[in-house]
């Protein structure tokens, strides 16, 4: 059924203030008036628009552009099925390149919203077992491990690529484990990626 002038403006009406919600949300957030994870944002806009498809369905009038963007957003929401709420060192949207130079200077958690992290740990010397977790919504993340230790990787994507060492593997609810090197002490990086890429290298 073709929309009428009605239906695109409701459409119009409905993408137009879940714009501005999602943006009000993560403006707070920027700000540090309140703590907002992208996850509840995409959740939000995905909440709204269903229910504008349930309102127009009910009234015999479906648009397809409200059935596309809900169709996106619910890939985005499985696709952060699996990233879980860590504390942050790094949040934003932006690309963050992050070489420690030390064991005092690695964190045990790093997170970016939108864009490419990468951590280099090449140069790093641990005196003792860590484990540290990374977390991105939608990009990538690139860590470079420390080349006498053993390192254990839990690698999460929810939709994407993941290559670990000589593992890789591309499409939809990944997860790979993999253990590179043998020294000791014991790295553990839990990486999880909603939507893209994972990378680890020796």
């Amino acid at each position: 059924m073709t929309p009428t002038v009605d239906d695109r403006s409701s459409t119009r009406v409905v993408l137009g203030w879940s714009l501005v919600g999602a943006g009000l949300l993560w403006l707070g957030h920027a700000l540090g008036l309140f703590d907002v994870r992208f996850g509840v944002v995409v959740s939000i806009a995905l909440v709204v628009v269903g229910l504008a498809i349930a309102w127009t369905g009910f009234r015999g009038r479906l648009d397809g552009s409200l059935v596309a963007v809900a169709v996106v957003l619910g890939l985005l929401s499985l696709g952060l099925v699996q990233v879980h709420t860590v504390v942050t060192s790094v949040t934003g949207v932006s690309d963050r390149t992050l070489a420690p130079e030390s064991e005092t200077d690695l964190e045990p958690a790093y997170e970016l919203g939108v864009g490419d992290l990468t951590l280099d740990l090449s140069r790093v010397s641990l005196s003792g077992n860590r484990t540290t977790r990374l977390e991105v919504g939608i990009g990538s993340v690139t860590v470079r491990v420390p080349p006498q230790a053993t390192t254990r990787v839990l690698a999460r994507v929810g939709v994407g690529r993941a290559a670990v060492g000589n593992t890789v593997r591309e499409g939809a609810g990944l997860e790979v484990r993999e253990t590179l090197g043998d020294g000791d002490p014991t790295l553990t990086l839990e990486i999880d990626v909603g939507i893209g890429s994972v990378e680890v290298v020796p």
